[in-house]
């Protein structure tokens, strides 16, 4: 069957489409909202500041000393694939789009595993980062980012979508709502992984340039993350 050829037939099912894409947007929003109301500046000022924290070495890296050999590159260039990013997996989560974050927090822990491998000498070109020379503390994460992230599981599909009933219809619906026990779990899975992050970049600073001003502002600040996290529950 051939494809319609009247403009304005094409015109007219696109603009059903927009008005689609608009109403979701609009929902996303609702959702960021009432995600901000659940999750609290509590948690997300931490996890902001630990973004500005990991920012402010990099930059102060790249603009202030040249890297001799293969190792510093390669830190770097995984520092600036997070930094490109570093906000998608936060926003992904604040909009209820679960199972997507899950998927980019993925690769933002796979960025972890390679300056892992960086350091103990086990990383190799073109080889996928093995989660096994991850944190140990992070095995449990890894294993729930990748039941979701690989959408092979129809329980933890369920669980994540929601769900639409009238009259004897039941289905399945894409309307992105706040689910507090996911929302929750991811972005604490989120702000562990930024703060390890901030972690490496802090002692990767001090292999390029030393202890110096700004390495120990930076090292106050990651202090002060992991005070607030710990008033909250968080790290202890």
């Amino acid at each position: 069957m051939s494809a319609p050829e009247n403009p304005h037939s094409i015109n007219e099912f696109l603009s059903r489409f927009d008005t689609r894409e608009a109403l979701s947007g609009q929902l996303g929003q609702q959702c960021a909202a009432a995600s901000q109301r659940y999750l609290g500046d509590d948690l997300l000022q931490p996890m902001k500041l630990c973004d500005a924290t990991i920012d402010y070495l990099a930059a102060a890296m790249a603009e202030g000393h040249k890297f001799k050999g293969k190792q510093p590159v390669l830190k770097m260039q995984l520092f600036a694939v997070y930094r490109q990013s570093a906000d998608v997996s936060t926003a992904l989560i604040m909009e209820g789009s679960y199972i997507k974050a899950a998927a980019t927090l993925k690769q933002d822990y796979e960025i972890i595993v390679s300056l892992n491998e960086i350091n103990n000498g086990r990383y190799k070109h073109g080889k996928t980062p093995h989660a096994q020379n991850g944190p140990p503390s992070f095995k449990e994460m890894n294993g729930y980012l990748n039941e979701i992230a690989h959408i092979s599981k129809e329980d933890v599909l369920f669980d994540l979508l929601q769900h639409t009933e009238k009259g004897l219809f039941k289905g399945i619906s894409s309307v992105k709502r706040l689910n507090k026990k996911a929302a929750i779990k991811l972005m604490t899975y989120n702000i562990a992984i930024k703060t390890e992050l901030c972690r490496q970049a802090l002692n990767f600073y001090l292999e390029i340039a030393g202890q110096d001003q700004k390495h120990g502002q930076a090292w106050q600040y990651y202090q002060l993350i992991n005070e607030r996290l710990a008033a909250i529950g968080l790290f202890e």
